[in-house]
């Protein structure tokens, strides 16, 4: 709970980060908007009809904004709220069918992965769906269990939340999880169970106002034009055309088609458990191979196969994003933290065991060396004092290292008796009954005696690297942003929000949920009133010419940040990666 806790602490240091630009930021002032108009059932961005996403994380974002006013970590919190349930839950869904140690490391592995420390401070639609997903599985997983209703109902409950938060992904995963489980086990009659005809009404009635909402918007009003293509339905957009659509093709989205652009993304934003989860993925589609694609009834294939087919699914899309496969990242964990206990828990070949250690000591060195690189040359105004702390954080981290890596020889020369392969698979497969009835016993052995050092020193390396990124790296980084830079010459200069209009502008929607003011667009700035400024880019300054009545008062540059690389960390060569932008003002 210790190692949750300090990946929890560092969640809430990223929140005084500035929302990114463009979809956090946007998604923001969605939430914003909606709670200034009180149009809950409709959606819109900057007055203008939204279709992307379905309302929810804009309901709970609004709701969250209302009672706590407009700022970046009220529109955080509900997402961190659904992060917490997607760690926790990963917990009792791994407690279903495996010993309390595997799912207590299943929790410890999701809740450190990188992608939850980037999804909690830039936070998009992800992270709610990941809670509400992983909830669905553990709350199904505990129903054929138990057949109790409340399990039946919040389990529905839980597929309709994550379908208004992004759509039909939320209702596939399910599928695809307990599908091939059922079909390996050769448990025909768990598809047919009746109970899954009224769920599936439950949860019909439940979109009803999401589809009400779409209805009124879209369909009452056929042919309006989002994002340059004509909708003639706003339900059959949503159940259909942005989903599966952008696998037949429909979908006008075509980026990132590569069937292996998800895993390659997974070896950073999985970091530090990614070799972890390989093995463990070999090693579950190994034991199937030698079971001839047959499991008892007291195994799951839920974890495995439901990686592996929503995987197929998502990287057959013409169009995709990094974080489209967080949403099973609960379930990479689970896969992770089998292989994890299998190694050092019973322990492995004493070779493999040093292997994994020595590259993960690179690993680790190598992500210490880059933060303090990060520190110390791109941005030379960040505080000496946290530049001292992270220099003594990666000395703690060698500390660590030298006294875990005498522990670990320790061990090794205590366990040299190998537990065969087949006999350690099966006390990792033991029946259920039998592993609650050991749980607290087992609790008493190796983790309370002490946690392998490797664990430790992943976990160390992870928040303490995190730590100095979000207090350092992400704020010195951010103040390139369009909005900071632009806020920072409206405080000098003293110009309100009232008497800034952009033109020729679209990337200006932090600069709108940081003055928490609609900004109007002009489209003749020698039309506006003295006294007036006037925010534009090199296009829009070259197509006012000699700019007669106009005196540029500031000239600048801003970066998009979500698009980083070597020139612009540079210090050098940075100011050739900006993007001009000026303000002028009426005369």
């Amino acid at each position: 709970m210790a190692m949750i806790g300090a990946c929890v602490g560092v969640y809430l240091c990223g929140w005084h980060i500035p929302l990114m630009e463009i979809d956090a930021v946007q998604y923001a002032n969605i939430s914003r908007e909606m709670m200034r108009s009180g149009h809950y059932l409709q959606v819109f961005d900057r007055g203008h009809d939204y279709l992307d996403k379905p309302p929810m994380l804009f309901w709970l974002s609004a709701f969250s904004m209302k009672l706590f006013g407009v700022s970046g970590w009220a529109y955080r919190l509900p997402s961190l709220l659904f992060g917490l349930l997607a760690i926790y839950s990963t917990f009792r869904l791994a407690s279903e069918f495996y010993r309390r140690e595997i799912a207590l490391l299943s929790a410890v592995i999701l809740a450190s992965c990188q992608a939850l420390f980037l999804i909690n401070h830039d936070v998009r639609t992800d992270t709610m769906l990941m809670g509400w997903v992983t909830f669905s599985l553990w709350q199904l997983a505990a129903w054929y269990r138990t057949r109790s209703w409340r399990h039946w109902c919040l389990a529905a409950v839980a597929i309709a939340g994550g379908m208004m938060t992004k759509g039909p992904i939320a209702l596939m995963v399910p599928v695809f999880c307990f599908g091939p489980h059922f079909l390996l086990q050769r448990s025909w009659r768990s598809f047919l169970r009746w109970e899954l005809i009224p769920m599936i009404f439950l949860i019909a009635v439940l979109l009803l106002p999401m589809c009400i909402g779409l209805y009124e918007q879209y369909d009452l009003h056929p042919g309006k034009v989002i994002n340059g293509q004509p909708i003639r339905s706003g339900l059959r957009f949503f159940f259909w055309t942005q989903s599966f659509g952008r696998v037949t093709g429909e979908s006008q989205w075509h980026e990132n088609d590569s069937f292996f652009f998800l895993f390659q993304n997974m070896l950073w934003s999985f970091l530090p458990w990614i070799l972890f989860f390989v093995i463990g993925l070999v090693s579950d589609i190994r034991h199937l191979f030698r079971n001839r694609w047959e499991l008892s009834m007291q195994e799951e294939w839920i974890t495995t196969g439901g990686f592996l087919v929503t995987y197929c699914a998502l990287g057959l899309s013409h169009y995709q994003l990094p974080h489209y496969l967080f949403v099973v990242f609960p379930l990479a964990a689970i896969i992770s933290a089998k292989a994890f206990y299998r190694l050092f828990f019973f322990r492995a070949p004493l070779k493999g065991r040093r292997l994994l250690f020595i590259i993960h000591v690179v690993i680790f060195g190598l992500l210490w060396v880059a933060l303090l690189l990060l520190l110390f040359v791109p941005f030379p105004a960040i505080g000496f004092f946290l530049k001292g702390a992270a220099v003594a954080a990666a000395a703690g981290w060698v500390w660590l290292l030298t006294r875990m890596g005498a522990n670990e020889g320790d061990a090794d020369e205590r366990d040299a008796d190998e537990r065969d392969a087949d006999e350690r698979e099966k006390e990792i497969r033991t029946d259920i009954k039998q592993e609650r009835e050991k749980a607290t016993r087992t609790m008493t052995g190796r983790w309370k005696a002490g946690c392998p050092g490797l664990l430790l020193l992943t976990v160390y390396t992870v928040v303490g690297v995190n730590f100095f990124l979000d207090l350092g790296v992400y704020p010195a980084l951010l103040d390139y942003q369009l909005s900071s830079v632009v806020i920072r010459e409206m405080r000098i200069r003293r110009i309100s929000p009232e008497r800034l209009y952009p033109y020729r502008m679209d990337e200006e929607w932090a600069l709108d949920f940081y003055t928490d003011h609609l900004y109007r667009h002009t489209s003749d700035p020698f039309a506006l009133a003295p006294g007036s400024y006037i925010l534009t880019n090199r296009k829009g300054l070259d197509s006012l010419g000699a700019h007669a009545g106009l005196d540029l008062v500031y000239t600048g540059g801003y970066f998009h940040v979500s698009t980083l690389d070597l020139p612009f960390l540079n210090p050098a060569t940075r100011d050739s990666e900006l993007t001009p932008v000026y303000i002028l003002e009426r005369k």
